[in-house]
Formats: C-alpha cells, structure tokens, sequence
C-alpha cells in the first residue's frame, strides 16, 4: 500500500471513529492507536478532523450531557462521566450550566423522590437517597425535599 492509500485508510478509520459516538480527544487518540496509527500520523488526524468540522469536543460534551439529562443522572454524576471519559474541565462546568439548569435538575430529582417516596418510612427514605447518591445529585436538595414533603 503506498503512502496516499495508506493515508486514505487512516482518514476514513479516524472519521469512523469520530462520528460513531461523542469522544474525547483523548479516547480518539487512544482508539486511533489501537487501530494502528500512532505519534504524529493520530495528532494530524485529529487537527484534520477537527478543521474539517467533523470532530467537535464541545459537540462532544454537549451529546453526553444530554443524554444523561435525559436518562435521569444529575449534573454532578455527569461531570464525573466527563471527566472520567478524559474532556477538559476548562469547558465542562460552561456547557452544564448551559444545557442543565439547575430547575431541571430539580425536576429530576422530584421525579426520584415520586418514584421512591411511594410510602412515608425510613425504608423508602433510604432508597431514595441511596438513589439520589447513585444519580449524582446534591445531597442537601434531597434532605431538603425530604422535609418540605
């Protein structure tokens, strides 16, 4: 294989890789070495990418933090999913406040509260805040609720 269908090959893996699903730089990076293309070859690649529009980190984070929203996890169990997954912090708390506000994460967490409280026990209050803890709630919201109720 020369070098141009080898470069070919190498763009349409790092285009493949980028589009399937919101990554990071830093799980690009590491996927496109997996496949092969290493050092300068995967950096080139993602410079490319992301001139060429196809790669967007802030597009990124901003599909994760959607649908997370959307399965029902709080801002704080999302911004350790960011995290966790390698985005820049510098960016992350920005795009929270943009695309969760705090009100709607209220709203998520009455919903918990709906879905556990359906008995006034310390059972249920248990299972509530065990859920709000696994979710990536405030605590302190939960104890707040928990009171006005």
């Amino acid at each position: 294989m020369n070098e141009k269908d080898q470069n070919l090959e190498h763009w349409k893996i790092a285009v493949r890789i980028a589009t399937r699903k919101p990554i990071s730089k830093k799980e690009l990076l590491k996927e496109l070495k997996e496949k092969g293309i290493n050092g300068e070859s995967a950096k080139n690649l993602l410079t490319q990418l992301v001139d060429s529009g196809i790669y967007s980190e802030i597009q990124s984070v901003n599909n994760i933090i959607i649908y997370y929203k959307d399965k029902g996890k709080g801002r704080f169990w999302i911004l350790q999913e960011l995290l966790k997954r390698g985005f820049q912090n510098n960016f992350i708390n920005d795009q929270l406040k943009i695309l969760y506000s705090l009100d709607e994460e209220e709203e998520a967490l009455f919903s918990l509260y709906n879905k556990y409280m359906t008995e006034e026990n310390d059972s249920a209050k248990r299972r509530f805040l065990s859920a709000v803890e696994r979710n990536g709630f405030d605590l302190n919201a939960a104890y707040k609720l928990l009171k006005e109720e």
